[in-house]
């Protein structure tokens, strides 16, 4: 077993990395607009998001927000809750 399959074990908790990751995928990032945010290929990206995906057990990007959540490793006090309907300007 190598050292990746070691640290992405179900259970295991999240690099600093997969957190910041996490972080902007739950404020509604892209994985395109994470990777220049934090100045990492895609491929980066991607690669923490399939770590996260299996450490937490998670599907996809919604059940991993909720899964980060719920084992208190995101705060949800770092999520930015806006609301599409209110940022639209009414004529």
């Amino acid at each position: 077993m190598t050292d990746t399959a070691i640290t992405t074990l179900p259970g295991t908790p999240l690099t600093r990395s997969e957190l910041r990751v996490l972080r902007l995928l739950a404020n509604g990032r892209t994985t395109d607009q994470a990777a220049r945010h934090l100045y990492v290929s895609r491929n980066t990206v991607n690669t923490h998001i399939y770590r996260i995906y299996r450490k937490l057990g998670a599907v996809d990007r919604a059940h991993a927000v909720a899964l980060g959540i719920a084992t208190e490793q995101l705060d949800p006090s770092e999520i930015t809750v806006v609301h599409p309907i209110a940022t639209r300007s009414v004529t």
